[in-house]
């Protein structure tokens, strides 16, 4: 079949500009079957070569196993790793009765039922950095000349995600436990974030400003709440930001710190219940607790008990940057 699906795509190119090109006279006008459908040899003239490829591509847009694949994929990244048969086959009749609409599909994926029943999903190490950029709100210039191993791409870099940077089609996976051991790299990367305090065209630039419009303890951990977790921040992550910025909540530097803290806890896209504690499934940094054990346990064995503070010693990066010194765990 691969064989045959091959030569339905051939002539299918691009140009000097990386643009889609058909090119008849490299097509294979042959018969071919693919999948049970055949197509008959046809004649070597304007884009019946590329209308042979598009016939195909509705075939496989019609077949079960396309709306059964798509319906995994989007169970995977909005509920859970592992969904069930019943959760795939209802996404699935989605698909088929509405002729592949993304929406109808969601409307199935996204409810209730399924949401309260998600366990947390470790953010995959792009996802972490641009939500990081978002919820610090921090200034992102555009693109100097610095090269690839600084500012956001170098950081990207760090985290093994960088964009377009996958070589095949599949795109980087969306396993917990294929990024699980970035935790390093995840806290240098959010020292990027937060740490630089006005160094124009490297790496972004923050200002805790934003989160001091009402200074006081409360206040500050108020904003946190509001700008990085809309409102859902866990009770032992605010105790820990209070207990921080209590000494000081008007101290631009422990400002910044309590930031970081609070953005090293972003690694999960859910985070523990706040007003029932015993049913909680989730540690301070977001982590499902079997994971961050885990982590933990790598963390000790490569790096000792200490965590890094955000950044690697004698490294360029560091340079004209205040460094946290909140740790993560």
């Amino acid at each position: 079949m691969c064989t045959n699906l091959a030569r339905v795509l051939t002539g299918w190119t691009i140009d000097g500009n990386r643009n889609f090109l058909y090119r008849a006279d490299y097509h294979d006008f042959g018969a071919k079957t693919v999948m049970g459908s055949t197509s008959r040899r046809v004649r070597r003239r304007g884009t019946a070569g590329m209308d042979e490829a598009m016939t195909f591509a509705e075939v496989l847009i019609k077949h079960p196993a396309t709306a059964r694949h798509i319906a995994t994929k989007l169970l995977r990244w909005f509920i859970r790793p592992d969904p069930t048969n019943t959760q795939i086959n209802a996404v699935a009749a989605a698909y088929t009765a509405t002729g592949g609409d993304i929406k109808a599909m969601l409307r199935v994926v996204l409810t209730r039922n399924n949401l309260a029943n998600a366990p947390a999903k470790l953010k995959r190490p792009f996802h972490y950095y641009v939500s990081a950029l978002r919820t610090t709100g921090v200034t992102v210039d555009p693109w100097s000349d610095w090269n690839n191993w600084e500012g956001v791409s170098g950081s990207l870099w760090d985290l093994a995600h960088q964009i377009f940077a996958w070589q095949t089609p599949d795109g980087y996976p969306d396993r917990a436990e294929y990024w699980a051991g970035l935790m390093v790299n995840r806290w240098n990367a959010m020292s990027s974030v937060v740490g630089n305090w006005g160094q124009v065209g490297q790496y972004p630039r923050f200002s805790p400003t934003p989160f001091m419009q009402l200074p006081t303890t409360a206040g500050v951990v108020a904003e946190i709440n509001r700008r990085m977790f809309g409102g859902e921040m866990t009770m032992s992550l605010s105790t820990e930001l209070t207990r921080w910025l209590q000494v000081n909540p008007t101290s631009n530097s422990r400002v910044q710190q309590a930031v970081y803290y609070a953005a090293c806890s972003l690694i999960s896209s859910i985070t523990e219940p706040r007003d029932d504690r015993s049913t909680r499934r989730v540690r301070l940094s977001g982590v499902p607790r079997a994971v961050a054990t885990r982590l933990r346990d790598r963390r000790v064995e490569r790096h000792g008990p200490r965590p890094p503070r955000g950044c690697r010693g004698g490294s360029r990066r560091c340079a004209g940057r205040s460094q946290p010194t909140v740790r993560a765990t």
